[in-house]
């Protein structure tokens, strides 16, 4: 939907539709963001509930992997198109091309999804066993139901608040890393008068260095261990 917004590049900067068009941008990424978000946090969910204990890190680092081989594709994409169209078609309409041709991949994952990707063997068991236990559960419910989803939270946080601060501090740590790596030197860069093909080039090789590194690194894990590999970084 996004490449078939209007801009007010296109129709003026007071119009209506350009006005709205921005709008809707703003709303789509943020969906964009959340989906991409929870679409991450449920594979890797997924796969520590099929991957053996032995070869969980390096099951995990398939996500890096392919997390990454998505972006490079992305920017390879929008590197064609403004090569082939030049800079000043790609701000007019050619910016366009690389969001219509993501519903490429979006349909065969939706496809995937539905048609391919099976049930762990954990969470059939864990169906499985609920609905055996359906009449006790059902006799819980009332109690079960005057325990708030707040006070489940809070009682979490009491019992794991070491595990709690430290996952939140890798990933305020990680998103720091992403945000200074890919997006602050990236407009710094822009700013002192870096070619639009330089920018690109160095994005594409940055993912490139994390595609290799995410295997070595997910062996190292689960070889030595978690935390030092976790601490280390």
């Amino acid at each position: 939907g996004q490449g078939l917004l209007p801009t007010p590049r296109r129709w003026g900067d007071d119009s209506a539709l350009g006005s709205t068009g921005l709008c809707l941008l703003f709303c789509l990424r943020l969906v964009q963001g959340l989906c991409t978000g929870g679409e991450i946090a449920s594979v890797s969910t997924y796969i520590t509930e099929v991957a053996g204990q032995k070869s969980m890190g390096r099951c995990i680092s398939c996500v890096s992997i392919s997390v990454n081989v998505g972006f490079v594709a992305a920017r390879a994409v929008i590197w064609a198109v403004q090569s082939a169209v030049g800079p000043e078609a790609m701000m007019d309409w050619g910016w366009r091309w690389p969001f219509l041709l993501s519903a490429i991949p979006g349909l065969i994952s939706v496809w995937g999804r539905l048609f391919c990707l099976k049930e762990s063997e954990l969470f059939e068991e864990q169906h499985d066993s609920d609905e055996s236990d359906k009449e006790e559960a059902m006799l819980e419910v009332r109690d079960a139901a005057r325990k708030s989803t707040r006070r489940h939270l809070k009682e979490f946080a009491c019992t794991h608040y070491l595990e709690v601060l430290i996952g939140i501090g890798g990933v305020v740590s990680f998103a720091v890393f992403q945000y200074g790596g890919m997006v602050w030197a990236n407009s710094f860069l822009r700013k002192h008068g870096a070619p639009v093909n330089v920018l690109m080039l160095a994005g594409i090789c940055s993912r490139l260095l994390q595609i290799f590194l995410a295997f070595p690194v997910g062996w190292l894990a689960d070889k030595y261990g978690m935390a030092l590999i976790t601490f280390a970084g």
